[in-house]
């Protein structure tokens, strides 16, 4: 077992950000709605998809670009999803010694939709056992 300088701990996810093309933002005195047309094809611009983030795996990767030895514990689907964050956290030099691939779960996946300067997070958290 290694000696770290950082181990960070919870999910990570792959994250898909949507670039809406045709949307409205709707605003009132307390809140801001994002609105597309129901039932409708909605064109976006662009899709990029990013391996291994959240909060945890950002910092761990954050940790090893500034020359720390980092290491983070999470889950991952046995899934291509789960086999491209591997990927993604051993390109950035992070430890994935304490990362669980899990056969039964699938790797969690978010849609990101970026209209402006906001965006809107379509989230689905797996119950991975900790």
């Amino acid at each position: 077992m290694d000696q770290y300088d950082i181990v960070a701990i919870g999910d990570t996810t792959v994250d898909a950000f949507i670039n809406l093309k045709n949307a409205e933002i709707l605003m009132d005195h307390e809140n801001k709605e994002l609105c597309v047309s129901f039932g409708d094809k909605v064109p976006y611009e662009s899709l990029e998809t990013i391996y291994a983030v959240g909060n945890s795996a950002n910092a761990a990767v954050s940790g090893t670009r500034l020359g720390l030895k980092t290491a983070l514990v999470a889950s991952v689907g046995d899934d291509i999803n789960g086999k491209m964050c591997l990927e993604a956290l051993e390109k950035s030099g992070t430890s994935t010694e304490y990362v669980d691939v899990n056969k039964e779960l699938p790797t969690n996946y978010h849609f990101v939709l970026r209209y402006g300067a906001d965006r809107t997070i379509l989230i689905k958290q797996e119950p991975y056992p900790y």
